[in-house]
């Protein structure tokens, strides 16, 4: 098992609250690595040499990728006020900030600050304990995510479903290496601060090794629900897929109170592993040139639930004919309207009795 170098010029994370930066506007690379995107121009280090260095020696000696200037540059001031997931080898650091504009009549507003710092990104893998390219890692995270906000918001679905998007930037961060200051350069988002409830805070201990949410109703869990694959469909028209549907990832504001049946909104967020087909080798796929979005059914008919398990019914996630029925209902009476039409009869799926047996055992 490997285990990374000594690295005296590490410091802390500093994303701590009442830190304040200059960040200026920056326009992201395309997105590249992983999935179906290029490996586009970043130069991956090799193996052998991430073994040989410390993480501090990389990010200092390999700064993130270079882009065109922004058309339409801006500076503004980022206060830091709440840390909301920060650590020496978390990956992204997720701030709450004041932003502080200089132009005249321009007003302070909150947003929530995603910094993409390889310096504190994990230096080795969780399986096989192998060196990561730090550096290549946060670019391609920052890559994939600006442009998923990107798309999402000429398709006017940010500001509901998806977090409204207050762009691309950088700053400089001084960072002392080998006695000498230097001026790291080091991308983020700005997004909306949803205030709200993550669904994966909402699971409580219910049983023996039952953690779920089954202590809300199961109509308002199915709301959300629907709520999602309502929207997961949208986002298909525009052709965004975030391809991380989990509790986590889901924000419901406001927190949901006792007999309630409808939350006022669902929000998912989390987009650093996300596809933008149209950046693809493949191009825009045709769910995006229709007129609607495609049907929840035709998405869902055959995909398991089982990400949200806690959250969805244990039948729903473990019975495909009564997800399928569930789908049918929701999504076939009078909201299919809303979407496409059906490219094709979808038929119930029919439970052999074995596969029958397993899911009474993990719906019991």
């Amino acid at each position: 098992m490997s285990t990374s170098s000594p690295d005296p010029d590490k410091p802390n994370c500093p994303y701590l609250p009442d830190l304040e930066v200059d960040i200026s506007t920056h326009t992201a690379p395309l997105p590249f690595g992983g999935g179906m995107y290029p490996l586009g121009s970043y130069p991956w280090r090799k193996e052998k040499w991430l073994y040989s260095v410390t993480q501090t020696t990389h990010v200092i000696t390999h700064p993130p990728l270079e882009t065109p200037p922004s058309v339409q540059e801006n500076t503004v001031r980022l206060v830091v006020t709440k840390s909301l997931a920060i650590g020496n080898a978390r990956g992204a650091q997720v701030l709450l900030c004041s932003i502080i504009p200089y132009g005249e009549g321009e007003k302070t507003f909150e947003a929530v600050a995603k910094i993409y710092d390889p310096l504190y990104y994990p230096p080795f893998s969780e399986i096989g304990s192998y060196p990561l390219d730090v550096v290549g890692d946060a670019d391609e995270d920052y890559s994939k995510e600006a442009a998923a906000y990107k798309c999402l918001e000429r398709a006017g679905q940010t500001g509901l479903f998806a977090p409204a998007f207050f762009g691309s930037w950088t700053f400089s961060f001084p960072t002392s290496y080998k006695q000498e200051i230097h001026q790291r350069k080091i991308r983020l988002i700005l997004i909306e601060y949803i205030p709200g409830i993550c669904m994966r805070d909402l699971f409580v201990q219910n049983g023996l090794n039952q953690i779920n949410a089954t202590h809300l109703s199961e109509e308002y869990r199915l709301e959300v629900l629907a709520i999602l694959l309502d929207g997961v469909a949208k986002q298909c028209h525009a052709g965004v897929d975030q391809r991380d549907l989990s509790p986590r990832n889901v924000i419901i504001t406001p927190p949901p109170k006792p007999k309630e049946t409808r939350p006022q909104r669902v929000v998912l967020i989390d987009y650093n592993i996300s596809t933008v087909y149209e950046l693809t080798e493949y191009g825009k796929r045709p769910s995006q040139l229709a007129k609607l979005p495609p049907n929840p059914m035709e998405l869902f008919w055959t995909a398991s639930l089982s990400d949200l398990a806690g959250w969805v019914p244990p039948g729903l996630c473990y019975d495909r004919r009564l997800q399928q029925e569930w789908l049918r209902s929701e999504f076939g009476g009078e909201k299919k309207v809303l979407y496409e039409p059906l490219e094709k009869e979808l038929k119930l799926h029919e439970t052999p009795p074995e596969e029958l047996a397993v899911m009474q055992y993990l719906g019991s």
